[in-house]
């Protein structure tokens, strides 16, 4: 397997569904977020960074997401909800067009897309990665 790591050196620059490990892709924002599911069952905070990764030696372009990248990994931020969901738990999120885009654009999704992510991880140097499942979105617009 050979990853191409996109993260703060290299980066070219809220579903109603509940119990599931996602990740929101929008393509006009950028922003990358993650369901309070992933949230809680990988311990994502604002203090960890992620990294994505896309493996050029598969067919499909598979993608991983690492969190707790390190110092060179991509930094996360909280945003305040509001409206109907101010009493929600805040999302997780962090804003990078270039991964958004390359992401979706693997999907063919056009707009926005929501991936589930691997419960397993993979291990590869000594790091967990997570595959991001794009073959099934589970919400694209």
């Amino acid at each position: 397997m050979k990853l191409t790591i996109f993260d703060k050196n290299n980066s070219g620059t809220t579903s109603a569904r509940t119990g599931v490990r996602l990740v929101y892709i929008n393509r006009k924002t950028g922003n990358i977020s993650f369901s309070n599911t992933l949230k809680k069952g990988k311990g994502i905070t604002v203090e960890q960074t992620v990294y994505f990764a896309k493996d050029e030696d598969s067919k499909t372009g598979d993608w991983y997401i690492c969190f707790n990248a390190g110092e060179n990994g991509l930094a996360l931020r909280e945003k305040k909800n509001s409206g109907y969901a101010k009493d929600c738990e805040r999302t997780i999120y962090f804003s990078n067009k270039f991964i958004a885009n390359k992401i979706l654009d693997a999907s063919k999704a056009q707009q926005s897309a929501s991936f589930l992510v691997s419960e397993k991880p993979v291990m590869i140097d000594g790091k967990e990665w997570f595959k991001i499942v794009l073959s099934k979105p589970l919400r694209v617009n």
